[in-house]
């Protein structure tokens, strides 16, 4: 079902964890686990801001997280 997905846009939840993530748009680039996604992210995501890898790479820009993170925007379209 989630292989699908790869090239939908989708927004993350406003609710739960990573209120860094609330709201942020991406575009499924993979699964890589049965109920996950690899999103990259449409304008990079300021999470953990002070952490050693934040410190030497800035915003993340792709992320995994389970596909009920995500609301649905609009899938890629596929002819056949």
């Amino acid at each position: 079902m989630h292989k699908k997905l790869i090239g939908a846009l989708v927004r993350f939840k406003p609710t739960g964890n990573y209120p860094e993530f609330y709201n942020a748009v991406g575009i499924v680039t993979s699964h890589n686990k049965p109920s996950h996604v690899r999103v990259r992210w449409v304008k990079p995501v300021h999470y953990a801001v002070e952490s050693e890898h934040y410190i030497h790479y800035g915003p993340t820009r792709v992320s995994d997280f389970e596909l009920e993170r995500f609301d649905i925007i609009n899938k890629r379209e596929t002819n056949g």
